[in-house]
């Protein structure tokens, strides 16, 4: 089966990028080397590995949210989008 990306967010340090894919597959990914980092269940709260970001897909549409654990702030909500 194909995948496609549904959407993307650059994280608040602009060092990597959460990537969400049609199969509900998250991955972040580092800006500079373009290596992936982490790969997880997209549909499953996960937790960066410092413990500092929350990533959770919230819906059907596969909206990626991004929460700064530390602050208790939310960082960054994208909906998905085709990227061509």
């Amino acid at each position: 089966m194909d995948e496609w990306v549904l959407s993307m967010v650059l994280t608040s340090t602009e060092e990597s990028i959460a990537v969400g894919l049609s199969n509900s597959t998250t991955r972040v990914i580092e800006v500079e080397s373009l290596k992936m980092i982490r790969d997880f269940d997209g549909d499953t709260p996960t937790f960066s590995g410092d413990n500092k970001m929350l990533f959770t897909r919230s819906n059907e549409a596969k909206d990626i949210s991004v929460f700064d654990v530390p602050h208790s702030s939310f960082l960054r909500h994208m909906k998905p989008s085709v990227i061509h």
